[in-house]
């Protein structure tokens, strides 16, 4: 699974508070498109790009368990941390 895509699928969840969690939400678009123009061939590069993305990842759950509600939020919050597991895993195993 790549970053992006990753990113991209936590982020799919809809968003309860529409307003606030819209902002919050592109905000952190912004900051996971300017980490992936980062990325490049080289596993130094690779580990940091994927490095910040798994903090934006993490910042983005924050966003999902603040915006979210019932069992929406309980289904997004479990992908998301098993998304955040798997990123971290495959980082571990490049970047060691």
């Amino acid at each position: 699974m790549g970053l992006r895509s990753a990113a991209i699928g936590v982020g799919a969840a809809s968003l309860a508070r529409a307003n606030d969690c819209d902002g919050m939400k592109k905000s952190i678009q912004v900051l996971i498109d300017k980490i992936e123009d980062k990325a490049g061939d080289k596993t130094s590069r690779r580990c940091v790009t994927a490095s910040q993305m798994i903090g934006l990842l993490k910042n983005f759950r924050w966003v999902l368990e603040e915006c979210l509600s019932g069992d929406d939020r309980f289904r997004q919050m479990a992908r998301g941390d098993v998304v955040i597991r798997n990123l971290q895993g495959e980082l571990d195993n490049l970047c060691r």
